[in-house]
C-alpha cells in the first residue's frame, strides 16, 4: 500500500498521534477530552473489525508483512484499542510500535479513517450519485427543466434543511456572486459544484427592492441564508440549482468581540484582559485562556453525562425486561383470552367514541338538510345562509365519496360551509389544509420519509389521514372531512395525482416509503434488532400511524375550495372528470332576507346533530338520473373530454341515490356541477350548439343561466 494514496488521512493521523503527547502536558488535560482525538477514535473503531478475524493470510495482505510481524501488529492494535477506549495512557502502548513497521500501521490506519474524513457534503455527493449522474446528462445537454431542479432541491434538503452558509465573493454593479461553503474541521471550505466539480457560484441581482441589503458586507464574509429552487421564469439560473433568499441573510461573526457579544451580550472586553492579566489586543492569548478554562470544566460535565447515560441505560433495560414479561404473559394466553386482552388495551378509546353530547339530536333523514341549514345559520356568528338544494347536493357528494369542490367568488362561504359542518355534526371532524402555490408533487401534500432517521415527516394533511385511520381501526364512529382550501393555487393534478387515481380502487392505498423500512420497524418492535429508544419510538410510529402501504380510510371525505382569478391554476380534464363542482354565488337580497326570516322563526332544536357513520353512508334509492344528463352530453359527442363517460355516469347516479327525493332543483345543480365544467370550446363552435342546448336546459334555469354567462367571452367558452 503506497502512503501517497491517502495523503490527507495519513497526515491527520500523524498529527493526532503527535498532538496527544504535545498538548496534554501543556494544559494537564485528562485523556479522552480533546476533540482532536475524534478522528483517531473513529480510525481505531473502524479497524477493530480486522481484530476479530483469525485469518492471518488476510491480515498479511492488509499489513504487507509476514505472519509473525502481523501477529505482533494485531496484538499491539488490540492493546491500543483497549487502552484508548478505557482512557489509559496511549503513549506507552505506542512505544510498542517502535519495533514494528510503523509506516504500514499508519498507512492502514489512514486508509481506515479516509471515509470518516469526508465532510458531510462529500458524503452527500456519494449518497446521491445516481440522481447527480442523471442530472449531469441533462446539465451538459442544456435540457434542465423545473422538475429536475426541484428534484435536486429535495435531495439537497436532506443535507441542509432550509439554510446554508455562503461566502460573499464579488459584487459588480448590480450583480453579486456567492459561493456555498461548509464549516468543516475548524474552517469554512467551498463546496464544489455538485455536477462539474468546479467552483459553485450562485448569482443574484441587486435592484431597488433590495438596495442596501449588503451594505457593509465585504468579499470573504460568510452569510447564513435561506435557499429554494430557482423560479421557472429564471431559467438562466437553473444551472445554479439553488436560488438564495437574500432578504433572510445574516452575516456570521468575524471577530472575538462579535462572537462574545453574540453569545454573552454586552461585555467589557477590557475588563476580561485585566482580570486575566493579558495585554490588551492579544486576542489569541485571550482565546487560549478561555479555551483552557472550558477544557478544565469538561471532565466534570462528562462525568455527570456518563452517570445520566448509565441511569438511562438501566431504565431502558428495566423497561425492556418488563415489556418482555408482558409479551411472554400475553403469548401464554389462549386465543380467546388474547383477543380480550387486545380489547382491554384500548378500551378507553372505543368508550370515548360511544359518548354523545346529551343535547345532540338524533339523525332524521327526512329533516336532516333542514336541520343542517338551521344549524349553519344559528351556530355561526355570521349567520350563514345556503339554499336547501345546495346543501343537499353538497352532502350527497360527500356521502357518495366524490371529490366535492366548492367554487365561486371570495366571500360566498366556501370554507365556512366546510367548517360549519364540523360544528353542526357532532361526530364530523374537519381539517382545513391551506394549499401553497409552491406545491409541485405528493411530498408537498403528504410529507416524506427520512431514510437515515427512519421516520416519516408528515404534513398536517397526512396527520389528518393518520388520525382518521386510527379512529376507523379503533371503531370510532366519526366522519373525517379534509378540505384543501384554495386548492388550485398549485396544479391539483401534480400534488393530488396519487389520490385522484387510487380513490377509485377497491382497496385504495398510497405508498409512503419502501417496504423494507416497515420490515425493519417490525423487527425492532419484536425485539429482533437492537435499537436505541429513539429508534424504537420511530419504529412504533411507523407501524401505528404511517405504514409503508397506507390504506385510505373509508371514513374520510375530500373537499376542495377554488378561487378563480389570475393568480390560480386552471383545472385539468382529469380533475374535472373526478369531481363534483358546486358553484356558490351571492344570494339575491330578497331571497336571503326571506330565508333568514324563516330560519329565525324556526323552533329551536338541539345544538348539534349526531349521525352514525353507517346511517350517513347508507343510500336511499337507486336513481337513473344519468340517462337525462346523457341527452345533454350527446350534444357534445363530437368533442373530446366533454361527453359524460362511464365514471361520470356512475358519479351522477351515486350522488342522486342519497337524495331524500328527486327534484328539478337538484338535477339542475347536478347538470351545472357535473356536465357544464367539462365544456371548453371555441365560441363559434359553442354558438352552433346553443339552440339544441337551450332546448334541453329549458327546465333547468341555473344551468341555462350559467351557459349564457359562459358565452360572454370573445374567445374560448369555459365554465371558469
Amino acid at each position: 500500500m503506497s502512503s501517497t494514496i491517502y495523503p490527507r488521512a495519513e497526515m491527520q493521523v500523524r498529527d493526532v498521534l503527535e498532538h496527544i503527547e504535545r498538548v496534554r502536558p501543556l494544559f494537564e488535560i485528562p485523556e479522552m477530552v480533546l476533540d482532536d482525538m475524534e478522528p483517531f477514535q473513529q480510525s481505531v473503531s473502524t479497524i477493530s473489525r480486522f481484530l476479530e478475524s483469525d485469518n492471518f493470510e488476510e491480515m498479511e495482505i492488509i499489513f504487507h508483512t509476514e505472519k509473525e510481524e502481523t501477529e505482533k501488529i494485531i496484538r499491539q492494535l488490540k492493546l491500543l484499542r483497549i487502552a484508548f477506549l478505557q482512557g489509559t495512557d496511549i503513549g506507552k502502548i505506542l512505544e510498542g510500535f517502535r519495533e514494528l513497521p510503523v509506516l504500514n500501521f499508519v498507512e492502514i490506519l489512514a486508509a481506515s479513517c479516509e471515509k470518516s474524513l469526508k465532510n458531510p457534503y462529500e458524503k452527500w455527493l456519494d449518497d446521491e450519485s445516481n440522481l447527480l449522474d442523471e442530472l449531469k446528462i441533462l446539465y451538459e445537454s442544456d435540457e434542465l427543466q423545473p422538475e429536475h431542479v426541484r428534484r435536486f432541491e429535495r435531495a439537497f434538503r436532506r443535507l441542509f434543511r432550509a439554510e446554508i452558509h455562503v461566502k460573499f465573493t464579488v459584487r459588480n454593479r448590480n450583480i453579486f456572486e456567492m459561493t456555498p461553503v461548509l464549516y468543516w474541521d475548524g474552517e469554512f471550505i467551498e463546496m464544489p459544484h455538485p455536477l462539474t466539480g468546479r467552483r459553485w457560484i450562485v448569482s443574484g441581482f441587486q435592484d431597488s427592492a433590495n438596495n442596501g441589503l449588503f451594505e457593509g458586507i465585504r468579499p470573504g464574509d460568510i452569510l447564513n441564508v435561506s435557499y429554494r429552487s430557482p423560479a421557472a421564469k429564471h431559467k438562466q439560473f437553473y444551472k445554479n440549482f439553488i436560488s438564495l433568499d437574500y432578504e433572510t441573510s445574516t452575516r456570521l461573526d468575524r471577530t472575538l468581540q462579535q462572537v462574545l457579544h453574540h453569545h454573552l451580550g454586552e461585555i467589557n472586553t477590557g475588563e476580561a484582559y485585566r482580570t486575566l492579566g493579558i495585554q490588551p489586543g492579544k486576542e489569541d492569548v485571550l482565546v487560549n485562556q478561555l479555551v483552557k478554562a472550558v477544557i478544565t470544566e469538561v471532565p466534570k460535565f462528562q462525568i455527570a453525562v456518563n452517570q445520566k447515560k448509565q441511569e438511562l441505560k438501566e431504565l431502558q433495560n428495566e423497561q425492556a425486561e418488563l415489556d418482555k414479561q408482558v409479551q411472554e404473559q400475553k403469548q401464554s394466553l389462549s386465543n380467546r383470552r388474547r383477543a380480550w386482552a387486545d380489547v382491554l388495551e384500548r378500551i378507553d378509546y372505543p368508550l370515548e367514541a360511544e359518548e354523545k353530547p346529551s343535547n345532540a339530536a338524533l339523525y332524521d333523514p327526512k329533516t336532516f338538510i333542514d336541520d343542517l341549514q338551521s344549524l349553519l345559520y344559528h351556530l355561526d356568528d355570521n349567520q350563514l345562509l345556503y339554499e336547501h338544494s345546495v346543501l343537499e347536493l353538497f352532502m350527497s357528494g360527500l356521502r357518495a365519496n366524490v371529490l366535492t369542490i366548492l367554487s365561486g367568488p371570495s366571500g360566498t362561504g366556501k370554507s365556512s360551509l366546510v367548517e360549519g359542518l364540523g360544528k353542526a355534526i357532532v361526530n364530523a371532524k374537519v381539517t382545513m389544509i391551506p394549499v401553497q402555490s409552491s406545491w409541485t408533487d405528493a411530498q408537498d401534500l403528504i410529507g416524506y420519509f427520512h431514510p437515515n432517521e427512519k421516520i416519516f415527516i408528515a404534513t398536517p394533511f397526512m396527520e389528518a389521514l393518520a388520525a382518521a385511520r386510527l379512529a376507523e381501526k379503533n371503531g370510532k364512529d366519526e366522519l373525517h372531512i379534509i378540505c384543501l382550501d384554495e386548492m388550485n393555487l398549485a396544479h391539483i393534478e401534480y400534488y393530488f395525482a396519487q389520490f385522484l387515481s387510487v380513490r377509485e380502487q377497491a382497496e385504495p392505498k398510497i405508498q409512503l416509503y419502501p417496504k423494507r423500512y416497515e420490515k425493519w420497524a417490525m423487527r425492532v418492535q419484536a425485539g429482533e434488532l437492537e435499537a436505541s429508544r429513539n429508534e424504537q419510538e420511530n419504529a412504533d410510529e411507523l407501524l401505528t400511524y404511517y405504514p409503508s402501504s397506507f390504506p385510505l380510510p373509508s371514513n374520510v371525505r375530500f373537499v376542495g375550495t377554488l378561487n378563480m382569478d389570475h393568480t390560480v391554476k386552471s383545472l385539468s380534464p382529469k380533475v374535472i372528470d373526478r369531481s363534483l363542482m358546486i358553484e356558490l354565488l351571492p344570494m339575491k337580497e330578497t331571497g336571503a332576507r326571506e330565508l333568514a326570516q324563516r330560519l329565525e322563526e324556526k323552533k329551536e332544536m338541539a345544538e348539534r346533530i349526531h349521525i352514525s357513520l353507517e346511517e350517513l353512508l347508507t343510500s336511499r334509492a337507486k336513481r337513473r338520473v344519468a340517462d337525462g344528463l346523457n341527452k345533454i352530453s350527446s350534444v357534445f359527442q363530437e368533442y373530446r373530454d366533454i361527453p359524460l363517460n362511464n365514471r361520470g355516469r356512475k358519479h351522477v347516479d351515486a350522488i342522486a341515490s342519497y337524495w331524500w327525493e328527486e327534484s328539478v332543483d337538484l338535477i339542475d345543480l347536478l347538470i351545472k356541477g357535473k356536465m357544464l365544467p367539462r365544456i371548453e370550446l371555441k365560441k363559434a363552435d359553442m354558438e352552433e350548439l346553443r339552440g339544441a342546448l337551450d332546448e334541453l336546459l329549458k327546465n333547468y334555469p341555473k344551468s341555462k343561466e350559467k351557459v349564457a354567462d359562459m358565452l360572454k367571452t370573445n374567445h374560448t367558452v369555459s365554465f371558469w
